[in-house]
């Protein structure tokens, strides 16, 4: 198993929702892979973050019974509940451990550390990882507030996929800084005014835009923009201060060797307004009529030249 297999199935895992090979093959290959470790970690905090800020609630019923099935438990000398007051489950683990208790109507007293609940579970059964699992989707059970597991997974997903984003980004930062050094060597800084695109399309997108006013040269760069069609093309487009667009230039790939960095140097359009603002679109020569700017990606505003 490798890392793109073992990183998808990971909240799975956490969840119980693997099979007893899958979760080994996933448990070895954490045990042996930095980033996958690292990456299991996050999802483990993710969960317990959830857990802390969620108030207790009863849990589902199948979650209660398979609790009770898979845990070593104990016979309590206490004198059983009645039905509608709850179950009380003392488990085989150290008198530091806490109690999980079903069916209260108000808070426990203390939190309860699942992290504890598991690793004392996993060492009184050999399961392992089944048995984590299982006590992680119970007291998601008994803490979220009545949260289903789709729900968990969905919102776990979501901070890994955030996680992912912010990976790529910085990475796409770096790349794009390295790119942008030499176009600008030579350049004053104080008379370029620069603008930066964002996309919610494109999350991954980081793009700049420099404007020299002083020698009237663009000097675009961009990382992460999503893969398109061969019949299309990225464009950039100037705005002036009565809302016309000018055509800029295509903005094509840097290299070969490299068809994730976009680049675009060229001299601004003449005009008789001054530009305000920038945008990048996506335009197709099938369509010329879905709209003469053709798919904008990002627009964004100018910001002053340094000299100013």
């Amino acid at each position: 198993m490798n890392c793109q297999e073992c990183q998808p199935l990971l909240i799975d895992s956490l969840l119980g929702d693997l099979s007893p090979e899958q979760a080994s093959e996933i448990a070895h290959h954490v045990e042996t892979c930095e980033a996958c470790a690292l990456e299991w970690q996050l999802v483990q905090r993710d969960f317990s973050q959830l857990a802390e800020t969620s108030e207790p609630v009863d849990p589902p019923t199948d979650l209660k019974a398979r609790l009770l099935s898979s845990l070593p438990v104990k016979s309590s000398p206490a004198k059983p509940l009645p039905a509608n007051e709850g179950l009380t489950i003392v488990a085989d683990v150290p008198p530091t451990a806490p109690v999980v208790a079903f069916g209260m109507s108000e808070a426990l007293d203390e939190p309860v550390d699942y992290n504890t609940l598991a690793s004392d579970a996993h060492r009184a059964d050999g399961a392992g990882w089944t048995k984590f699992a299982l006590l992680a989707a119970t007291l998601a059970g008994v803490l979220l507030g009545g949260w289903g597991a789709q729900a968990i997974r969905s919102t776990l997903a979501e901070a890994a996929a955030e996680r992912a984003v912010a990976q790529s980004r910085a990475q796409a930062a770096t790349t794009l800084a390295t790119t942008m050094q030499a176009s600008r060597r030579l350049t004053d800084q104080a008379t370029l005014r620069n603008a930066a695109f964002t996309s919610a399309e494109s999350p991954s997108l980081v793009a700049t835009l420099s404007w020299d006013v002083l020698s009237q040269q663009l000097h675009f760069h961009a990382v992460g923009l999503p893969a398109k069609p061969d019949d299309q093309t990225y464009r950039l487009w100037l705005i002036d201060d009565v809302g016309q667009w000018v055509e800029a230039g295509d903005i094509l790939a840097s290299s070969e060797d490299d068809p994730s960095v976009y680049r675009l140097l060229a001299p601004a359009p003449e005009h008789e307004h001054p530009f305000v603002a920038a945008a990048l679109a996506l335009d197709s020569a099938e369509s010329p009529d879905l709209d003469k700017h053709g798919r904008v990606i990002s627009q964004t505003q100018f910001g002053p030249a340094a000299g100013e």
